[in-house]
């Protein structure tokens, strides 16, 4: 197949970003003629360069942007792309519009966040794009509930390549000074108050041999570190910023921390860990419990509730036999259910069943 994906409105390097990144991988190693629409100088754009990917380089600024639009109809009259993949909100009118005007025969989106659309968005969306893939069924039921019909979606979670730390964990943990036998959890995730990293620091008290290490940046930063001086638990806690050798610092911790207040679809955080061998301790929220199994490769805990984190943290310290299992059964998991070559798998049987 001839496939377009269009990303032309992915700036960061976020969940999306990397979903694009592993999705053209699979498909091209699955023997697809992979082409992305990406904005030119991003980091999205640089890593599809870097491992020689085809990329137009288009970018969406607004919803209905009359410059990209046109760079599409081009697009798709000199090139017969067989699927047209659609990644972003803002690209889906756009892309949506000349995808359909220029008669392609394949349209399909993915919806990427666990969040509700308004009759009308999903009535316009589903006369522009021929099916839509939820990451999770917790996704699907979301636009269940806005009115799309069973037989236009097409659930197809996501997969990460396995993550190869480069450093022995022992090693790591002294870079980070962290003290010997302490037991570290760690949050990977941008600090904005969806990511509920403030309910983390909270539930320090009600643990309070866990050293807390957050990394990532965003504007709660300042705040939250305003908030671990409050809670008088500065000295359990480590602000590390953005890193990028994520496999090393994850792979230095005993849990990883996923405290959303907000529906995850499906983070890759958590495919990250279980990748690493690292368990996982999350809010049973969203997409989450169809990655996390309690007793089986990590903690689930109340939405929202320091006191419940507190006690799945206190849960996860207390038994490093039971830890190591969880570790291994998830890393088990994300090797047979959860790589990028399944994950490409997935997303070439929903191009299939829209048709092409």
């Amino acid at each position: 197949m001839k496939v377009l994906q269009v990303a032309s409105s992915l700036s960061d390097w976020g969940g999306i970003e990397r979903y694009v990144l592993y999705l053209s991988r699979g498909l091209t190693e699955r023997g697809h003629d992979v082409t992305v629409a990406a904005p030119a100088n991003t980091p999205l754009e640089k890593h599809l360069r870097f491992e020689g990917k085809t990329v137009e380089t288009i970018s969406v600024v607004k919803k209905f942007d009359f410059d990209a639009f046109r760079r599409y109809l081009a697009l798709f009259r000199g090139q017969k792309f067989d699927v047209v993949h659609g990644h972003f909100s803002p690209d889906f009118v756009v892309a949506g519009v000349a995808a359909r005007l220029r008669r392609v025969p394949v349209s399909v989106m993915t919806r990427h966040v666990a969040l509700p659309w308004a009759k009308a968005k999903a009535n316009v969306y589903l006369k522009l794009w021929k099916g839509i893939i939820p990451v999770s069924n917790a996704v699907k039921q979301k636009l269940s509930d806005s009115g799309v019909p069973e037989s236009r979606m097409c659930v197809a979670k996501a997969g990460t390549p396995r993550l190869i730390a480069t450093k022995g964990r022992e090693e790591m943990r002294a870079e980070l000074g962290l003290r010997v036998g302490s037991f570290a959890a760690g949050s990977f995730s941008r600090l904005v108050k969806e990511k509920g990293i403030d309910i983390f620091l909270r539930s320090i008290p009600w643990a309070p041999d866990v050293q807390a290490v957050i990394y990532g940046e965003g504007p709660a930063g300042e705040e939250l570190a305003q908030l671990s001086s409050f809670l008088k638990v500065a000295n359990q806690v480590s602000f590390m910023g953005r890193v990028t050798d994520i496999a090393n610092h994850m792979s230095a911790m005993d849990v990883v921390v996923i405290p959303s207040v907000w529906d995850e679809a499906f983070p890759y955080a958590a495919l990250e860990a279980l990748s690493l061998g690292v368990p996982v301790v999350a809010s049973e929220i969203g997409g989450l419990p169809e990655i996390v199994v309690p007793n089986e490769n990590g903690f689930l805990f109340t939405k929202g509730s320091p006191q419940d984190l507190g006690r799945a943290l206190n849960d996860a310290r207390s038994d490093d036999d039971r830890r190591a299992r969880l570790a291994k059964n998830g890393k088990a998991l994300q090797e047979a259910e959860y790589t990028v070559e399944k994950m490409a798998e997935r997303i070439e049987g929903a191009y299939r069943q829209f048709g092409a």
